[in-house]
């Protein structure tokens, strides 16, 4: 495999992992937004970390799909949309 081969596919990985990451802390904040909500603590502050994290969701799911798409014209080039 050549070097820039190596590095194509470093960069794929990386941009997919980071995708990944982000998806997961958005995750993990609508799961504390939930927290928020049943524990009774000020609705406003709830229902701000819900929008900010409906927010990162769409971002992180976006950019996800993105970077996969990313992945499969690398591995598929020939095929369009």
């Amino acid at each position: 495999m050549s070097p820039a081969e190596v590095a194509k596919r470093r960069e794929l990985r990386d941009g997919v992992q980071d995708a990944a990451n982000n998806l997961k802390a958005a995750v993990t904040r609508t799961a504390l937004g939930a927290a928020l909500l049943l524990d009774g603590v000020d609705l406003t502050q709830a229902a701000e970390v819900n929008a900010q994290a409906a927010d990162e969701l769409s971002h992180g799911l976006e950019q996800f799909m993105k970077e996969m798409e990313g992945v499969r014209q690398h591995i598929w080039p020939d095929q369009g949309d």
